[in-house]
């Protein structure tokens, strides 16, 4: 079994723990609403969600963690 590149816990397919992995698929979905309304990219989207206060710790942790990926423009 994998473990999560976030937080050492079991890890599903995503390499991502069910916790991490749920804070994701969030993160996603509201993207799409995200961009949709006001044609925000992926990467501002996640520094504007980052600063928002009420941001959980596990969503700032999938944040985190997509920001040190060689890649982050990509999505998850």
């Amino acid at each position: 079994m994998t473990i999560c590149g976030i937080c050492g816990r079991d890890a599903l397919e995503d390499e991502l723990c069910r916790y991490h992995h749920e804070a994701s698929n969030n993160l996603k979905v509201a993207y799409e609403g995200w961009n949709e309304a006001t044609g925000i990219n992926w990467e501002e989207y996640l520094d504007r969600i980052s600063q928002i206060e009420e941001t959980g710790r596990w969503v700032i942790d999938v944040i985190e963690y997509i920001m040190t990926q060689d890649d982050p423009l990509t999505k998850m």
